[in-house]
C-alpha cells in the first residue's frame, strides 16, 4: 500500500510538473525577443533642441517629466536606498530572485497576504515593454525580461535605467526629475 501511495504520489508530481513546464514554455514562446541594446528609446521623454554651438534653445516637453541622468551622476545613497526597498540582493541574482519569490510565497500563503517579489530587473521589463495586468503569464513574461535584460546589460546599466525611469510621484519620472518636483 505504501509502495503504490509512493507511486502515485511521485506519478502525480510528475504529470504536474510536465504540464507546468508545457505552460511555462507555452508563455515564453509568444514572448517577442528583446533587445535592451539602447533601452532609452522605449523611455518618453522631453525634446530638448541645441544650437550648433551645443546652446539649450528650447525644451519641447511631453507629459511626462523625466530628465536622464548617467550611473555616475546619481548619488551612492539614492542607488543603495531603492536596492535596499525594491531588491536587496539585486547585485547577486541573474534577474530572478527564486529564493525570495519561494519566500513570499510562503509568507502569502501563511499569512494570507498578497505580496510581490519582483527585482528592480523584472520591474523596468514590465513597465517598459508589457502591461500591468495582473496574470501569471504577465508575470512569467517579466521573470523571463528580467533574465533577458540581465543577459544583454550590466547590473549598473540596469539600476541606471531604472532610476531614469520609475515614476515617484508629482508627475516626476526618474530620480532627477523628482529631485527637481519635490
Amino acid at each position: 500500500v505504501v509502495a503504490l501511495l509512493l507511486v502515485l504520489v511521485l506519478f502525480t508530481g510528475l504529470t504536474a510538473g510536465t504540464i507546468f513546464a508545457g505552460w511555462v514554455h507555452s508563455v515564453i514562446a509568444e514572448v517577442p525577443p528583446l533587445s535592451a541594446e539602447n533601452i532609452y528609446q522605449y523611455m518618453e521623454r522631453s525634446s530638448r533642441i541645441y544650437d550648433r554651438y551645443n546652446n539649450l534653445l528650447v525644451t519641447v516637453e511631453s507629459p511626462i517629466h523625466r530628465i536622464i541622468v548617467p550611473y555616475g551622476r546619481i548619488p551612492r545613497v539614492v542607488r543603495n536606498a531603492f536596492i535596499a526597498i525594491e531588491d536587496e540582493r539585486f547585485w547577486e541574482h541573474p534577474g530572478v530572485d527564486f529564493k525570495r519569490i519561494l519566500g513570499v510565497i510562503w509568507q502569502n500563503y501563511r499569512e494570507g497576504t498578497w505580496q510581490g517579489a519582483s527585482t528592480l530587473n523584472q520591474q523596468l521589463a514590465k513597465n517598459l515593454f508589457l502591461t500591468p495586468e495582473q496574470t501569471y503569464e504577465r508575470k512569467l513574461r517579466d521573470m523571463y525580461y528580467g533574465i533577458q535584460l540581465q543577459q544583454q546589460l550590466s547590473k549598473e546599466q540596469i539600476l541606471e535605467a531604472y532610476l531614469n525611469h520609475v515614476y515617484l510621484g508629482r508627475g516626476a519620472y526618474g530620480v532627477q526629475a523628482a529631485a527637481e518636483v519635490y
